[in-house]
């Protein structure tokens, strides 16, 4: 069996295929040209594509499905040696038989030495690095699943909000062929806030959210969320709000002239807060305003 490792591939003038053409009158045809032999444009300079020959070595290796005995002194061929600053000398080597130790007693020519240290050559970490990555990478999307998943479930609790926004227009839409009685109106204008939010980000839009879904008592005054968005108070949110008669609140979000001047002709409220507490603060104002007035008798 043979690998063809072509070296020199560094300098502008190597030319690889040439090589190969060559290498034909001596019946050493490469895989490019319908040939067994892998052939690997290296550079014992530059180290390029080192790892890409010790790749080839052990598929090859596979394919032969070469065997070689664990036991014994180790016998290896050296493939290339240097000098690391942090580490003294390094060999890599292709073990062929034995098993390689610290403090091993190794020989090449008039050589010696003993390892301080070994590690698989660089192509099984390659491969191990490479299935950890996809290991990581599995684990990372079933997070990412489970994030999703959990953040869905979060926002399902405000997905009747839009049902109720259709079921009010729809509600509104019948009132307007069928006018409610004085009495009627009365009642529902002073039990109902309507509100919208708006945030800067869907974190601050999120929070405000969760205090309003804490609010239980919708016996005296019933909180409508008929809209809550990210970004500046908009022309829709006005329009909205006068619909529903209900008050917009803003979280770190900006009311531009032209919006203030179109709701105060429209008679909507535009609260605008830097603080969540204050907003809140603000809100159960507006809920007090709106409640019945409690009658109580005191015996005399």
């Amino acid at each position: 069996p043979i690998i063809l490792a072509i070296n020199k591939c560094d300098k502008a003038e190597a030319d690889p295929e040439k090589v190969k053409k060559e290498l034909l009158a001596y019946d050493v045809v490469c895989e490019d040209y319908g040939g067994d032999v892998q052939a690997v444009p290296v550079s014992a300079l530059t180290g390029d594509n080192l790892m890409a020959l010790a790749e080839a070595t052990v598929a090859l290796a596979e394919m032969l499905e070469l065997k070689a005995d664990p036991n014994g002194p180790v016998e290896g061929t050296v493939i290339e040696s240097f000098t690391d600053k942090g580490r003294g000398l390094v060999t890599t080597a292709v073990i062929q038989r034995g098993t390689l130790r610290k403090g091993s007693v190794l020989v090449a020519g008039k050589c010696w030495a003993k390892p301080r240290a070994r590690e698989v050559v660089d192509w099984r970490k390659y491969e191990q690095e490479q299935e950890k990555g996809q290991e990581d990478l599995k684990i990372i999307e079933e997070k990412r699943k489970e994030h999703k998943e959990a953040h869905q479930k979060a926002r399902e609790k405000y997905g009747h909000l839009l049902w109720k926004k259709r079921s009010i227009l729809r509600f509104l839409e019948r009132k307007e062929q069928i006018p409610l009685k004085p009495k009627e109106k009365r009642e529902r204008d002073s039990n109902v806030l309507s509100v919208i939010i708006k945030g800067d980000v869907d974190g601050s839009v999120e929070a405000i959210l969760n205090i309003i879904d804490t609010y239980d008592a919708s016996h005296e005054c019933e909180l409508e969320l008929v809209h809550f968005g990210v970004g500046d108070i908009s022309a829709n949110d006005v329009n909205l709000a006068e619909t529903f008669d209900g008050v917009i609140y803003g979280f770190n979000v900006n009311a531009g002239n032209v919006i203030q001047q179109s709701a105060a002709k429209k008679g909507v409220k535009i609260k605008l807060h830097k603080i969540i507490y204050r907003l809140v603060e603000d809100l159960q104002e507006e809920l007090s305003s709106r409640l019945p007035c409690a009658v109580e008798e005191h015996p005399v």
